[in-house]
């Protein structure tokens, strides 16, 4: 199965994440990330599984891709912890990366 976008454009997708369906939802995770941050279930996902696709609006590409490899640091931090169940990235893993200090990401 492939990822469908829901509304994120494709220029200000950045990541595809799954996590188990009746696991914790992991946008909660991601509210003091930075703003233009978007995170947003996929239109579609496999059975037993929640595809979400995230977003970053209104920065330069590189601003973009630190916001972006933050957001999948602190869920890949939280699936360590055990807080997310199943939790992959589907897409754009790359971005962990570029992800930013927790104290860098509202510039």
């Amino acid at each position: 199965m492939t990822p469908r976008s829901n509304g994120i454009a494709p220029e200000e997708c950045f990541a595809f994440i799954e996590v188990d369906e009746l696991g914790p939802d992991p946008r909660p995770l991601l509210d003091d990330i930075d703003p233009s941050l978007v995170i947003a279930r996929s239109a579609s996902s496999p059975a037993g599984f929640s595809w979400f696709e995230l977003g970053v609006k209104g920065h330069p590409i590189e601003r973009q891709a630190a916001i972006a490899g933050t957001a999948l640091r602190v869920l890949k931090d939280a699936a360590d912890g055990g807080v997310l169940l199943d939790f992959r990235i589907i897409r754009g893993a790359h971005f962990l990366d570029m992800a930013t200090p927790a104290a860098d990401t509202t510039s």
